[in-house]
């Protein structure tokens, strides 16, 4: 139960810190949805895809670095901020010069000073205080609360109101670098020590980070081909739903999945040396635990794909919303994704996830691109890029089985477990779903029954099997484990 506990503790505040933000995020974007236009957004998806890409080309696996290791002394830790700080600069003024051309090449080369402004932003988020990786790698995340919540809060507000004011793509681009300022600002108002540039023992973490490098290009790659391809061979009024309905269906895994999942490198660190009956026990319950958050909010996004976009964004966005049907299992299989390379990078696997994810780019990439020079349909392509996905997750999977021996029946039973509760709950909720006029009320009651009706379900199941020894760990948790 011990990396369990750990991951559940250190979860708490991470994804806490990450809810709240997220959910301001949301508002926001609700607001924007109705003031900007699909074209807009289609802009901000191409500034994005740029400044991410540079963002990834320059992912020195710091933070991976300092928190897998056992023994972290003073100087490797400002060694990691250092050359993570210079890698960030260097690939932050090499974007400001290639702007022109890339942009071309995406036939938008209106969009040059916009993408050369929001390249600071790699810059200014390098420049925060590297105490943040220590509290990260301690599993100390209530001053990360404190730190993301403020510089959030101010790019909540900077968003709207330039949104109503210039009603542009702007809005987003001031509001990331207000944000990055507030967030590198205020780091060296909550942490204090000192802080030295050093490149002293820079070549550890280089011979750790250039398969994270290369790993974290690859990875960020095969999760926005499909963006990438809608992007060239679509026009930008589908790109703008694409990305909406995109972001909506990954919104649970950047709201509170994926941060709940950061600790996990850290606490599984010191799991390794423990006997391998013991290690595949915890695998199985993090899956567990996991699966049964992941199985109801990717369902209930199917189910009511359209509710959900229309309460949401409004009526303006209709082919959004018949896109989120698709790219709503676009959550599942990158979550179990996720879980998959973050304990293989615990184990050292970082070469084989390298090499897992240079074939997956080219297997998904040369699929999509043959399928959309032959007959560019977007919805057949969600479709598409949904199944690539599960299927390279699958084999990623049947890899990590072969290192870390966990029950792959235990996991079958608890997806359909919950799958089949959950599809019992939203034949229940169905009728609320046209009870009022206001999209956004039906949503609203047809989202909280459906989760109270869950959870009273799933209770109720773990109560009845609380002493059989699968279900005991995951009762256990509920009663004594999670934080309070």
């Amino acid at each position: 139960m011990g990396l369990a506990k750990q991951l559940l503790d250190s979860a708490f505040f991470s994804a806490g810190s990450k809810l709240l933000t997220r959910f301001l995020g949301l508002i926001s974007t609700l607001i924007v949805a109705r003031i900007l236009t699909p074209s807009d957004f289609a802009n901000v998806a191409v500034v994005s895809i740029l400044l991410y890409l540079f963002d990834t080309l320059s992912h020195a696996g710091s933070e991976q670095y300092v928190m897998q290791k056992t023994r972290l002394l003073r100087r490797e830790l400002a060694s990691a901020w250092s050359f993570n700080l210079l890698i960030k600069l260097f690939m932050s003024l090499t974007l400001v010069g290639l702007a022109p051309i890339l942009l071309t090449w995406f036939n938008k080369p209106e969009l040059t000073q916009g993408l050369q402004a929001a390249a600071l932003v790699l810059s200014l988020n390098a420049c925060a205080h590297p105490a943040i990786m220590q509290c990260k790698r301690a599993l100390d995340y209530r001053p990360i609360f404190i730190l993301t919540l403020a510089h959030k809060v101010a790019a909540f507000i900077v968003l709207i109101v330039l949104a109503w004011y210039l009603k542009s793509f702007w809005a987003f681009i001031i509001a990331d670098l207000v944000a990055a300022s507030i967030y590198c600002g205020l780091s060296y108002l909550i942490f204090t020590g000192k802080v030295r540039f050093t490149l002293k023992y820079c070549k550890p973490q280089w011979d750790f980070s250039k398969w994270m490098i290369g790993k974290a290009l690859l990875g960020y790659l095969r999760s926005q081909i499909d963006t990438l391809v809608v992007s060239y061979y679509f026009s930008k009024n589908i790109l703008g739903h694409y990305y909406v309905a995109r972001d909506l269906a990954m919104l649970p895994a950047h709201t509170l999945l994926g941060p709940a999942l950061e600790p996990l490198i850290s606490a599984f660190k010191d799991q390794q040396l423990k006997p391998s009956e013991q290690i595949s026990v915890q695998v199985n319950l993090i899956f567990t635990v996991i699966l049964a958050v992941l199985t109801p909010t990717c369902l209930f996004m199917f189910y009511f794909a359209e509710l959900s976009v229309l309460a949401l964004f409004g009526e303006q966005w209709q082919l959004a919303a018949n896109l989120l049907k698709p790219l709503s299992f676009l959550l599942f299989y990158w979550v179990i994704l996720l879980i998959a390379e973050n304990l293989l990078i615990s184990i050292g696997k970082i070469k084989a996830i390298f090499i897992a994810d240079m074939f997956a780019l080219v297997f998904i990439a040369l699929t999509l691109i043959s399928y959309a020079l032959s007959a560019p349909e977007i919805m057949q392509l969600a479709w598409l890029r949904v199944g690539l996905g599960v299927l390279s997750t699958f084999i990623l999977i049947v890899y990590l089985y072969q290192k870390i021996r966990f029950s792959f029946f235990n996991l079958f039973v608890s997806a359909t477990s919950y799958a089949l509760i959950s599809y019992l709950c939203l034949v229940l909720v169905r009728p609320l779903a046209n009870l009022s006029e206001l999209h956004f009320m039906n949503f609203l009651m047809t989202g909280c029954t459906f989760l109270i009706l869950y959870l009273l379900f799933i209770v109720s199941v773990l109560f009845l099997f609380r002493r059989h020894r699968y279900f005991q760990p995951i009762w256990h948790l509920i009663l004594v484990k999670l934080p309070v």
